[in-house]
């Protein structure tokens, strides 16, 4: 069979390789979310009980989508 194909140029521009390993800084945005949601669910009038599923959802799909364009960039496939 033939090379792996390689992907896009704006799949590069657009995802830096810097970032291989754990990210506080998503990590804390994740966190808050799921504060947002427990103490909504405990009876804190916090409205945000739903965005904080949103975000957190949203957030995850970055996480994955990184991973998965970093294995797409290193391996010529997912």
């Amino acid at each position: 069979m033939g090379a792996p194909l390689s992907p896009p140029a704006t799949v590069r521009d657009v995802m830096p390789t810097k970032h291989h390993g754990f990210r506080p800084d998503v990590e804390g945005l994740r966190a808050v979310a799921v504060i947002l949601v427990v103490l909504f669910h405990c009876g804190a009038w916090i409205p945000g009980g739903y965005v904080g599923v949103d975000v957190f959802f949203v957030i995850s799909g970055f996480l994955i989508t990184t991973q998965l364009v970093r294995e797409l960039r290193e391996t010529g496939r997912i």
